[in-house]
């Protein structure tokens, strides 16, 4: 089962190899790391948050209502989870 920790950071993608070897979930608005999960050979899953601009509150119940269906699919192996 997939666990959560909190770490906030700007991560670059040169620092994937890393991430991928950690077993780190990448949550991200950027579509540049959701796109590294199908062109980049490192293992990393990416759960590309696809809101536009919102604020804060939003995208935390956004999250929220989402977060059961996100663990299962990267529990069921997904590397790419969008939530729009």
């Amino acid at each position: 089962m997939a666990s959560v920790s909190a770490h906030p950071r700007k991560t670059q993608g040169r620092e994937l190899p890393a991430v991928a070897r950690t077993g780190t979930v990448i949550i991200t608005k950027d579509e540049d790391f959701a796109q590294m999960t199908v062109l980049r050979p490192e293992p990393v899953a990416v759960v590309w948050l696809r809101l536009g601009n919102c604020r804060t509150p939003d995208l935390l119940r956004k999250m929220e209502a989402a977060w059961p269906e996100i663990i299962r699919q990267l529990d069921a192996g997904m590397r790419l989870v969008e939530v729009q």
